[in-house]
């Protein structure tokens, strides 16, 4: 992963579903340097938390479609971060996210107008 991120800064798509061993660092060094990243899947990456994903908002307000299906490790202050950077998105994938709480639901639909799938 941390080779993509080197060595593919136009990537607009990257799907990680089940690299399992992927780490909230790699995650945050493809965020850093692939800016034109529009859909990014982490499916059951278990490994990425909350300081992954802020950094994925932070640096990826482009983002249409972001899976975190799975992700146990995020929780409500990552999606809040989600909701006040990425207002673009159409698609989040949250199945299987336990600690999330109505707060954070309210703050995506508020916040991300454009959604098409919850």
């Amino acid at each position: 992963v941390q080779a993509i991120a080197q060595y593919c800064p136009n990537l607009r798509t990257l799907n990680l579903n089940y690299a399992h061993n992927v780490t909230g660092a790699a995650i945050m060094a493809v965020a850093r340097r692939c800016s034109a990243l529009t859909s990014l899947s982490l499916d059951e990456c278990e490994n990425v938390g909350d300081e992954a994903i802020e950094m994925v908002a932070h640096c990826l307000p482009r983002l249409k479609h972001l899976n975190l299906n799975d992700c146990v490790e995020v929780g409500d202050q990552a999606i809040g971060m989600v909701a006040e950077c990425c207002t673009g998105l159409t698609t989040l994938q949250v199945h299987r996210l336990s600690s999330l709480t109505d707060k954070s639901i309210v703050q995506l639909v508020s916040r991300c107008q454009q959604l098409e799938a919850l």
